[in-house]
């Protein structure tokens, strides 16, 4: 179980991973063109593919961008995923992975369910 912070928007934003005690795990601030990654006890790392630096960050490509759009109640298909947005309204949100391998599950609870 960990948390992140999820602000901005696909075209520029940030996503902060906390680990399992609160701590901050990694930070990801992105505009258009440029991303950036800094892991705690790590050299902050750059590039033009925010995919990439969540791949780092986290061992696995986290499709950010439509996340924004999921969180909104919008359907934005996404290959090799699927989302359950059934309980969002009351603040949860299921994605999985199914392809490529490994397969990933990620239950999102919101601190606060979204305006409906």
């Amino acid at each position: 179980q960990a948390g992140f912070e999820l602000t901005g928007s696909a075209r520029a934003g940030t996503l902060v991973l906390n680990g399992p005690l609160g701590t901050v795990a990694a930070t990801l601030p992105w505009a258009p063109g440029v991303a950036t990654l800094q892991k705690a006890g790590a050299d902050m790392q750059h590039s033009t593919s925010l995919e990439q630096l969540t791949v780092m960050a986290t061992g696995t490509s986290l499709p950010v961008g439509a996340m924004f759009d999921w969180l909104a109640g919008l359907k934005t298909p996404v290959a090799g995923w699927q989302v359950n947005q059934e309980n969002l309204g009351e603040g949860r949100l299921l994605l999985q992975r199914t392809n490529p391998e490994p397969r990933a599950r990620l239950l999102i609870v919101l601190d606060s369910p979204p305006d409906r």
